[in-house]
């Protein structure tokens, strides 16, 4: 996954909980899914512009989609 190439990347997940966004994350990188958080470190300073951002985004690569969403799915069906 290239980090620098945004347009190569798609959300599978969005959270305005810094927390929430971290584990989903820890899960995708679990599965060996490589994954990228956006705005984290905005939110992070200015919880406040969370709703204006759409929250914390969790990028993955087109290949990793469904595998992604297949953990995402999982971890939702366990709340």
């Amino acid at each position: 996954m290239n980090k620098n190439n945004k347009q190569d990347l798609f959300q599978v997940f969005a959270s305005s909980n810094i927390y929430e966004a971290n584990l989903v994350k820890t899960l995708l990188e679990g599965s060996e899914i490589k994954c990228i958080m956006l705005d984290e470190n905005t939110i992070r300073m200015n919880p406040l512009y969370s709703e204006a951002l759409g929250g914390i985004k969790i990028m993955v690569s087109r290949e990793d989609i469904e595998r992604a969403k297949e953990v995402i799915l999982n971890y939702i069906g366990h709340l």
